[in-house]
């Protein structure tokens, strides 16, 4: 499985807040431990000494002031094991949304939805109760993440597709294969390795993967698999195949990328594979694709190293 890449400004805004979500969330485990092992009282001892010089410098110093008052009514018994297991509990929450996102699992985003909108619940009616102006300003951070969760967790729902280009991906026509279309895809698919792959692989990798492209190859690949094209004005201009609900070597031309042809090529084949009963789709994809498979629903379910460098296989559920 791939780590989430951010690619704009409140993409990385994004992975900021929710890395701060898994930092707080380890902290916690870590204080849930401290007060399994040691008794409040020397907590709050051993903080006494190590601030006695700062709060004999300044006695109003906010940080040494706040960690005494922190730990100063920490109370014993039940009150301490209730707030043990609280902050385990918040931590572990915390951290399997934290890690299932930055993951890119899509199962993480509704579950960080739901346990986030449960916390924030309960710090608004702790805020109604005391007024705390930290807790104020931590519900408003977790508003603004919440935010956050929701507008990425429509992006890799929904497929992107460019809404200036809807009559061009309206006039694409897909097909069965042709044997006369084999000299045509080898163009398609070499010029898009060429021009957009190369942007993540070697050289030497490249032309290792336009050798697999040849007419040849591609006329045989088209006997053992089910292979389909993308036509425009009688042109070919993308392909894909498929093995029962397994897809393979998708690829648009460059000249006609971000017009929905690949979107409407995978929707064809989901189609497909709907109708003869499979409950999911799968998928290789390169590190070039990975996202664009992302943004179609599809999930990471491994990683593979193959004669070509890295390869995800990511899936679909379809029922």
């Amino acid at each position: 499985m791939s780590w989430y890449h951010p690619s704009t400004l409140f993409d990385k805004i994004f992975e900021s807040g929710i890395i701060i979500k898994g930092v707080t969330g380890a902290l916690e485990f870590l204080g849930g431990l401290l007060l399994f092992f040691f008794d409040p009282s020397v907590i709050h001892q051993f903080l006494g000494a190590i601030t006695q010089k700062e709060l004999i410098e300044d006695p109003h110093d906010k940080i040494a002031t706040f960690l005494l008052q922190s730990t100063e009514h920490l109370g014993g018994g039940g009150s301490r094991t209730f707030l043990i297991v609280y902050l385990w509990i918040h931590a572990v929450i915390k951290l399997i949304a934290v890690i299932g996102i930055l993951r890119n699992q899509l199962w993480a985003y509704p579950f960080s939805l739901v346990t986030l909108s449960l916390f924030v619940l309960y710090q608004l009616y702790e805020i109604a109760l005391h007024g705390s102006i930290g807790m104020i300003l931590l519900t408003i951070f977790d508003f603004f993440i919440l935010w956050l969760i929701w507008r990425e967790w429509g992006k890799v729902r929904s497929p992107i597709v460019d809404k200036r280009d809807d009559a061009t991906r309206e006039s694409i026509n897909i097909r069965l294969f042709r044997t006369t279309d084999a000299n045509e895809l080898s163009s398609v698919i070499i010029r898009c390795l060429r021009e957009v792959n190369s942007k993540d692989y070697a050289a030497d990798i490249i032309e290792k993967m336009c050798s697999y492209f040849t007419p040849e190859i591609i006329a045989k690949l088209a006997h053992e698999r089910q292979m389909f094209v993308a036509e425009q004005n009688g042109q070919p201009v993308g392909t894909v195949s498929r093995d029962g609900n397994k897809v393979f070597t998708m690829f648009v031309n460059p000249d006609d990328a971000g017009q929905g042809i690949g979107t409407k090529l995978m929707g064809y084949i989901e189609h497909l594979v709907v109708e003869e009963g499979f409950k999911y789709i799968e998928t290789g994809a390169s590190i070039t694709a990975h996202d664009f498979y992302h943004k179609l629903g599809y999930v990471d379910v491994r990683e593979s190293e193959t004669d070509f460098g890295l390869n995800y296989i990511l899936r679909k559920p379809l029922r």
